[in-house]
């Protein structure tokens, strides 16, 4: 989700020392830039987004950004354009003989999701990996990719509200019989002409009060994530720790929200 200000007033707060490594696409349309290789297909910025722009299987990867899959957590937002077949992938571990793929996919709107090694090659033999349909589709969402277990379980969850919290959530397991292939690369996967926004890695374990929602970077949906969880009596939302859910914690949120992160 791109936040727009006319004045620019909170356009600041679209990236976060919370994030390690971030991209929100905020440049005039053309190349990706120096900061991205594309090792297959063709990608470019359009519209204040990041866009796949071959009818074929895509990826690129960051060229700073440079971690173990399983000291990570990945973010990007998906947005479903046109009526062909596409699909959004995040893309940990490159740079090896393997690496995972997580993505959602479909026609016009997603309607699956997989996880997979290599880039779209398939799933591996642990539980859960593979190619399976949504609950619910989307045309927009955005997706964090986070390991548990010593980085043999992989979860996706899918914010389609923006709200920080999730309303799907997948997982498999496994991944410790193919992680001693892995790369330390991290990049984007795309099908034919598909659009994504606002890529974010984190340091896996990194807390940060004003980062409501998890996803390493600070902006708009933080906000939101908290009034929602104030509004449910989230104890998370008792920012000033006086017991009393109110106004003086949205206050001490937004002042929280303002100084960033450690």
């Amino acid at each position: 989700m791109k936040l727009k200000a006319a004045a620019g007033l909170f356009l600041v707060f679209t990236r976060s020392l919370c994030a390690q490594w971030t991209d929100g696409f905020n440049r005039p349309d053309g190349p990706m830039g120096p900061d991205w290789q594309v090792l297959s297909g063709a990608f470019g910025v359009q519209g204040l987004m990041g866009r796949s722009t071959a009818f074929t299987n895509q990826w690129m990867r960051h060229t700073a950004a440079a971690a173990p899959y399983s000291t990570v957590v990945m973010s990007v937002d998906a947005h479903a354009v046109g009526t062909d077949l596409q699909y959004v992938a995040l893309a940990s571990g490159v740079g090896g003989a393997s690496n995972l793929f997580v993505k959602v996919q479909g026609t016009g709107v997603f309607t699956n999701y997989a996880f997979y090694q290599g880039f779209n090659v398939g799933p591996w033999a642990g539980p859960g990996s593979g190619y399976f349909s949504l609950a619910s589709p989307f045309s927009a969402a955005r997706l964090t990719v986070t390991t548990t277990g010593n980085g043999d379980s992989v979860r996706l969850d899918i914010d389609t509200n923006f709200d920080g919290t999730p309303d799907q959530t997948y997982t498999a397991s496994g991944l410790s019989t193919i992680a001693a292939n892995f790369g330390t690369g991290l990049g984007i996967g795309g099908y034919n002409i598909s659009a994504f926004d606002n890529w974010a890695v984190a340091p896996a374990g990194v807390q940060c009060y004003a980062d409501c929602n998890g996803d390493g970077v600070l902006n708009l949906s933080d906000l939101g994530c908290f009034r929602t969880r104030q509004a449910l009596g989230d104890p998370y939302a008792d920012c000033n720790g006086d017991g009393v859910l109110n106004l003086s914690d949205f206050g001490c949120f937004t002042t929280k929200f303002a100084l960033g992160c450690p």
